[in-house]
């Protein structure tokens, strides 16, 4: 996730031949508490040089980017209950909350049928605890949404510390620009994702700082910065499969991308190569297509989010070649939600996710 930085007297809240059919993104997206999401990151200068990013369009798109990716090091997001951070008490409508890399600062989400907002955050400046709640919530990702989703909207907060023995106050507006503006197959050094949607966020933030003297707040600083995000997205895997981080000169600050997740029940890694979940979100049915590289056994099974057997789907030997599993969602009579497919064969075991409508 686009993550929260904290600058000396500046709160700045920012938060990746067959035609391939539009991805609607839908709730199966977003991250639930006990999460934990493992990225791939990389920063270094000459690496990023090399990342580019094509035009938005209305036609499917192919993006390829396993060699950009040289000099990587791990970083780890995990989603915990609200109560678990630091500033719990002035947020009390997150539904959850994610640790930064810093180990001090926390952002709070609230997560509905509508999407994914950022709440607020807790930075610390120079030692002194700072609690922003944005008002408005910003939207981080919306649901439902497809290629021409765009959504533009403010959100403010103010906060006040005390640092060096001086009180201060930072007013900070945010205006994004959310913006659904491609969509197709995605490939990274872990794996390739067919029906990935792309989301471009655009951000200019205003930093007004005031100084208390003598009980009166008097202004002391300007400043304003703007980045671009773009960020791919899939309903059967997870919210977030690769970012690409971009300064106001459009130079790539950051770029990084999913290893393997864990969703409290299971430790995901990214699909191998030619599984494909369809439709994800099922209503009566779902399909799932694979290859199988040689002879093997099979087993395919459903759980729900509490790590549950709900389903014994599968169980056979299966021959060499392409394979095409039906699921019939309807028969198995499931609440609406979040479902985990585990796949195993002779190669080990591969989990996706399923949602439910």
């Amino acid at each position: 996730m686009k993550k929260i930085y904290s600058l000396t007297l500046v709160l700045m809240i920012g938060l990746g031949s067959k035609a391939l059919a539009q991805t609607t993104l839908t709730t199966a997206a977003i991250p639930q508490v006990g999460y934990v999401y493992n990225m791939a990151v990389d920063t270094v200068p000459s690496d990023l040089l090399t990342f580019t990013v094509s035009a938005g369009s209305a036609i499917a798109q192919t993006w390829n980017y396993t060699v950009e990716f040289a000099n990587i090091y791990g970083e780890s997001t995990s989603f915990v209950a609200p109560s678990n951070g630091a500033g719990a008490a002035n947020f009390p409508t997150a539904t959850m909350a994610a640790a930064q890399p810093n180990g001090t600062d926390w952002i709070y989400f609230i997560g509905n049928s509508g999407g994914l907002y950022i709440d607020g955050a807790h930075v610390v400046l120079q030692g002194s605890p700072v609690d922003a709640d944005y008002m408005p919530n910003a939207l981080f990702m919306a649901t439902p949404s497809t290629y021409g989703y765009s959504n533009n909207a403010t959100s403010f907060a103010t906060a006040t510390t005390s640092i060096g023995g001086n009180t201060y106050q930072i007013r900070h507006k945010a205006d994004r620009t959310i913006t659904a503006d491609a969509f197709g197959a995605l490939t990274t050094p872990a794996a390739t994702y067919p029906n990935t949607l792309r989301i471009k966020t655009y951000e200019v933030s205003i930093d007004s700082v005031f100084a208390n003297i003598f009980g009166t707040w008097n202004f002391a600083l300007l400043l304003t910065d703007s980045t671009t995000t773009y960020t791919w997205m899939q309903n059967s895997q997870d919210a977030q499969l690769m970012q690409i981080d971009m300064d106001k000169t459009l130079k790539v600050t950051k770029a990084e991308y999913l290893q393997s997740f864990s969703n409290g029940v299971a430790q995901i890694s990214a699909p191998k190569a030619g599984f494909n979940l369809f439709p994800n979100p099922a209503t009566n049915a779902a399909y799932l297509t694979y290859e199988n590289k040689t002879s093997t056994t099979v087993s395919l099974q459903l759980v729900d989010m509490s790590g549950r057997l709900v389903g014994n789907i599968l169980n056979e030997d299966q021959p060499i070649g392409p394979q095409k599993v039906f699921i019939n969602v309807e028969s198995m009579h499931l609440p609406k939600g979040l479902y985990f497919l585990q796949f195993k064969n002779n190669e080990g075991l591969q989990t996706l996710k399923l949602s439910v409508n």
